[in-house]
């Protein structure tokens, strides 16, 4: 199946993966099928009672509650964590990636090739993260989510 985002206009994300960027980095969604938002993380945050914990709580607290064995897709906080520590990843493959633009059953899904001189002409090389220290990224989640930002508006949370 192909990723939503590339599916929605498979012809731009093909240009895009196949312009000469001095360097991509793809976070797949390979990767995010084994990095899940947990209950145990959600009532760990909770206890903060910050604008963002709380936040976060009207999104899911209800839900894990209902369903204690519910996961949550994190796709958007690996890439922000990528951005803020790449040495969060301890795995990031290269490969040449594409984009399936002719019109079938695999049109706007995206293609990639481990091996130099399998990829189709004009593709590009890009930097895949396929593996991260856990601990450490839900260690930087839970810092980032319950800190309380200084605001002298409102000081009083």
């Amino acid at each position: 199946a192909a990723e939503y985002n590339i599916w929605y206009d498979p012809e731009a994300a093909h240009a895009v993966y196949r312009a000469p960027w001095n360097r991509m980095v793809f976070n797949s969604l390979d990767v995010d099928q084994y990095y899940k938002y947990r209950k145990e993380t959600h009532d760990q945050i909770k206890l903060a009672n910050t604008p963002i914990t709380r936040m976060l709580d009207e999104m899911y607290g209800a839900r894990f509650e209902e369903n204690p064995d519910r996961e949550v897709s994190i796709w958007d906080l690996l890439s922000a964590a990528y951005v803020i520590d790449p040495t969060l990843f301890t795995e990031i493959q290269t490969r040449w990636v594409d984009v399936d633009t002719n019109y079938g059953l695999n049109y706007g899904r995206t293609v990639s090739w481990k091996r130099e001189g399998t990829q189709a002409p004009g593709t590009q090389k890009a930097d895949i993260l396929w593996k991260m220290d856990e601990e450490r990224f839900w260690d930087l989640f839970v810092e980032l989510v319950t800190m309380v930002p200084e605001d002298p508006v409102n000081p009083e949370w």
